[in-house]
């Protein structure tokens, strides 16, 4: 809302507003789908990955044709984004205020244990500098940081590509928007792939395969083939982000080191960890 107000100042305090909201529920996700759906976490990856992909495809597909309907300008339109954000925050609201009766799993040892560890009370807590030295957590962190360069590329310069190449405004929106549909469908199933496919690196390795095609088609071919390398790209980078978040919760124990590694891995959190040995192992290989 911030930001449909003139000025620079709005512009860029909105959206450092924004970015910093953004990041830490990015952070936070995977440790909350680790601590309250242990049981069932691919499956809570894939709806989280999904809404991810179909919150980008709507954002994009929309602002145009809303734009040119409403007679608003792009800084109204832009400002409906608080009105997911409100609902989000309400959807939540109801398990703040009465968490033990709307999730029994809290009463659990592990929800104390975890609590304990949060407060800073249990020595045996990871903390967060033990993982710059962990293998696992630069892969992952690694891997993280590669899918998202990637995919962000795309969703700031695809557009303006395209447009340079003679393709319409709105032609170009849907392009980026339409990437998305079969990015959801790549990001619903990672947890699935990444589970069952053997050897582990044949997930991976489709999903750079695919983005490659996309980034090489392009290049050399950006409007003929648009729809093409759009859905080699949807499903590529669909794969990545299921498969980048799928590793953060599998890749460790509980629920504690679930927030360590992903605050590491995208690194936009801050945290204030417990004192731990220097051998202490944080992440499974």
């Amino acid at each position: 809302m911030l930001r449909s107000v003139p000025g620079v100042l709005a512009l860029f305090g909105g959206t450092l507003i924004a970015g910093a909201a953004i990041a830490v529920g990015n952070v936070l996700m995977p440790q909350l789908i680790k601590h309250d759906f242990a049981g069932r976490a691919g499956l809570m990856l894939g709806c989280y990955s999904l809404a991810l992909s179909g919150g980008a495809a709507l954002a994009a597909g929309v602002v145009v044709p809303l734009e040119s309907a409403t007679g608003w300008g792009w800084r109204q339109v832009l400002a409906l984004g608080a009105v997911p954000a409100l609902v989000a925050a309400l959807a939540r609201l109801p398990e703040l205020l009465v968490p033990d009766r709307l999730s029994p799993d809290r009463r659990s040892p592990d929800r104390r244990r975890d609590q304990a560890e949060r407060a800073g009370t249990d020595p045996a807590a990871p903390a967060l500098r033990a993982l710059w030295r962990d293998r696992t957590a630069w892969a992952v962190t690694l891997y993280m940081g590669l899918q998202s360069l990637g995919y962000y590329a795309i969703l700031s310069w695809l557009p303006t590509l395209l447009q340079d190449h003679g393709m319409s405004d709105s032609q170009a929106g849907w392009m980026l928007s339409f990437s998305s549909f079969p990015g959801m469908a790549a990001s619903f199933a990672a947890p699935w792939l990444q589970q069952r496919l053997r050897p582990a690196f044949v997930a991976p390795l489709a999903s750079g395969l695919l983005c490659a095609t996309g980034f090489v088609g392009l290049f050399t071919s950006p409007v003929s083939g648009a729809y093409v390398w759009m859905t080699a790209l949807g499903l590529g980078q669909g794969l990545a982000i299921g498969l980048a978040l799928g590793y953060i919760v599998a890749r460790s124990p509980d629920a504690h080191h679930t927030g360590q590694l992903s605050t590491m891995a995208q690194g936009r959190a801050t945290s204030s960890p417990a004192s731990v040995p220097s051998d202490s192992a944080c992440c499974t290989p």
